[in-house]
């Protein structure tokens, strides 16, 4: 009846069910479900009564028609004999097509209906989640956008320094070309010099003697004196012009081999390459550099005491590390200059250490106050140091026309085989005392007027300009010394 009633074939207000009991079904009934239904009479029922029924209901069909006329007439119900109904149950189910068989997604959607308090919690939580995940992926987003543009401000102002850091280079290199190759072709040009005023004195005695050969007696009596030189005394005289004439030859032929040998630094400092290390004798190199400064050395004492008697360094680089001082001293006007080599610890680590010295009366307070001795890590030391001498004493000068270069480039020359550069004031005498002392190879040299370096054995006695000088030490790695032949 409930699923005629839903299928709108009867009315269901029209029907009352007695004494409805309980069922496992959806479907109300006066007695409990059985599997198989049976039609059954009391006992109280008179038995001529139920025979009657039974004809009735079976035997006979409605309305008191046979068979055939009811289906002639189009009417197919009638009572049948009770019979089980599992076996068309179970075709039904075979057939998916019980009315008590659901679809999937019947039950899908009973269930959520069931459910529909925690379901509605779930579709909360997941349209949440999906919000803030979107939210969240918007601001990453933005964000990645915005250290882009951070990432691509950075290169641009990297590049911008990288720009700004090779012309600094290019005007370092500028500089240092011009404070370098300066010595070199002023030494050239003075024995240019010489050799064009001994020419033109040549050409001027020769005209002197043309002039007088007009006169025959000015001429008999040149004659004459000539025939009283030996030709001894011609020969000498020629040998000493062409020995002069060589040496001086030579001279220019060595400054243009340096000049050549600075530009190749040069141009392996620029290109970021390591020069081969090659064996450099520290007495030939010394007396290179007092030959280098020309007549202005003439009237300096130049002393040398050395524990090693040579050097592995690039080509070079020990002339311009000394050069540099030397000249600095020379144009304060030293009379000693002083040259030391022998190890040395700092800061608990051992170094070779080049003590340069002169009396021209030391540095200025000035320049020593931001140059003090450092102490602590060695790291820190040598950044401290170099951060001093780049900012301080590469960048200004004493002298008048100077450049302020010479220290920046003995500093630039020091950094790259690991190495330092230490500036202070210190006695000259004590410093004289202690090469004296010092048992190694020593020796003094003086640069005579005729352009040679001579040996003059070292003395106890030696004017001395002031009694403070300035000390110029370079702290080089104790492996770069060659003491095979110490």
């Amino acid at each position: 009846m409930e699923e005629m009633a839903q299928q709108g074939k009867i009315n269901k207000k029209q029907y009352r069910l007695i004494h409805p009991v309980a069922t496992a079904s959806s479907c109300q009934s006066p007695t409990k479900i059985y599997p198989n239904w049976t039609l059954a009479a009391t006992e109280q029922a008179p038995a001529a009564l139920i025979r009657q029924i039974n004809q009735n209901l079976f035997g006979l069909s409605e309305f008191g028609k046979s068979q055939p006329e009811q289906e002639s007439l189009g009417i197919v119900q009638r009572w049948l004999p009770a019979e089980s109904s599992s076996d068309a149950e179970r075709i039904l189910y075979d057939m998916n097509r019980h009315p008590a068989q659901k679809q999937l997604g019947a039950y899908m959607v009973d269930w959520v209906k069931a459910h529909r308090l925690w379901m509605a919690v779930i579709v909360s939580i997941i349209l949440i989640s999906t919000v803030n995940y979107a939210w969240m992926s918007w601001l990453a987003w933005r964000r990645r956008q915005k250290i882009i543009l951070q990432n691509q401000l950075i290169r641009d102002y990297d590049l911008q320094l990288r720009q700004s850091e090779r012309f600094a280079v290019i005007g370092e290199m500028s500089g240092s070309i011009a404070h370098e190759i300066n010595q070199p072709l002023a030494t050239i040009q003075n024995y240019a010099q010489g050799l064009l005023i001994r020419s033109q004195s040549n050409v001027s005695r020769q005209d002197s003697k043309e002039s007088t050969g007009l006169d025959k007696n000015s001429a008999h009596s040149l004659n004459a004196l000539e025939k009283t030189l030996t030709n001894k005394q011609v020969l000498e005289k020629q040998a000493i012009d062409k020995q002069a004439t060589e040496s001086a030859l030579q001279q220019i032929v060595n400054e243009t081999e340096r000049f050549a040998a600075v530009i190749s630094n040069i141009r392996h400092w620029a290109g970021r390459s390591q020069p081969k290390n090659v064996q450099l004798d520290i007495a030939t190199t010394y007396e290179q550099c007092v030959l280098l400064l020309g007549e202005k050395a003439s009237s300096i004492g130049f002393w040398l005491a050395s524990d090693y008697q040579s050097l592995q360094l690039p080509s070079l680089v020990l002339d311009q590390l000394l050069m540099n001082s030397m000249l600095n001293a020379e144009q304060q006007g030293a009379t000693q200059i002083m040259l030391r080599c022998q190890a040395e610890d700092y800061n608990g680590k051992s170094y070779l250490v080049l003590h340069i010295t002169d009396d021209a009366g030391g540095f200025d307070e000035a320049q020593l106050l931001d140059h003090k001795p450092l102490e602590g890590n060695q790291q820190l030391v040598e950044g401290q140091s170099q951060q001093r001498l780049t900012n301080k004493y590469a960048t200004k000068s004493t002298k008048e026309n100077g450049l302020g270069l010479g220290l920046m480039i003995c500093q630039r020359l020091c950094k790259p085989l690991g190495g330092m550069m230490q500036l202070g004031n210190i006695e000259v005498q004590q410093e004289l005392n202690t090469i004296q002392a010092l048992g190694g190879y020593q020796q003094r040299l003086k640069r005579s007027l005729n352009g040679k370096v001579r040996l003059i054995k070292t003395e106890n006695t030696h004017p001395l300009a002031n009694r403070v000088g300035a000390q110029v030490s370079f702290y080089l790695p104790l492996h770069l010394a060659d003491d095979v032949e110490r």
